[in-house]
């Protein structure tokens, strides 16, 4: 896999980037995916990552483009599940995230609602008490404006160990799924030949 912000053709080998071996380690591949993909990318754009990919990888590896999907926000605690229907028609939010990348969450959540905060952690960020609290200060102040607090469905589970001073606000993750821009049914026989 190799995300499409970042791909591994554009990347170092640690310290330098992010990657854990060198590029020609693609030759391994069965498969490549090219995973969290703007929705509306160009046929022009698959074609130009398709011939960088194949650089790397062996010609008949191959490559397929996939893309999130972001399904209506749930509630992490079960009390304020009355919410979920009108959250579009209230698109005041506050964002909180511990995640690596953030920008094709922001981008989604920009076409439905204005984000009046982002209190955005590293990835693999572990949330403190005082975090919380700061959250909750921050909402109570802008409450009026502000109908949600929206996380990420990673995040969410992170969350669960605060229901204690949480399970009265109405906090949401955002659930999502992975969609193929094309190609899944070729996609899945390539899965069941392996």
């Amino acid at each position: 896999m190799t995300d499409y912000y970042r791909p591994f053709y554009e990347d170092y080998l640690l310290p330098v980037g992010r990657l854990r071996e060198s590029r020609n380690g693609a030759k391994r591949a069965d498969i490549v995916i090219v995973s969290k993909c703007p929705p509306e990318i160009r046929e022009e754009d698959k074609k130009r990552i398709e011939q960088c990919i194949c650089r790397y990888t062996h010609p008949q590896t191959p490559i397929f483009f996939t893309s999130f999907a972001y399904a209506p926000p749930k509630p992490i605690f079960d009390n304020n599940d009355n919410r979920t229907k009108s959250f579009i028609d209230s698109p005041n939010i506050i964002l909180l995230t511990a995640i690596a990348d953030t920008k094709a969450l922001i981008a989604e959540l920009e076409k439905k609602c204005q984000i009046i905060k982002h209190f955005a952690f590293t990835d693999h960020y572990v949330y403190q008490k005082k975090d919380i609290e700061n959250l909750i200060n921050f909402y109570k102040q802008i409450s009026p404006q502000v109908s949600y607090i929206l996380t990420t469905e990673k995040d969410s589970v992170k969350l669960i160990g605060f229901a204690d001073i949480l399970k009265d606000l109405p906090i949401y993750f955002l659930p999502i799924e992975v969609c193929f821009l094309g190609g899944e049914e070729d996609f899945k026989k390539e899965i069941n030949i392996r």
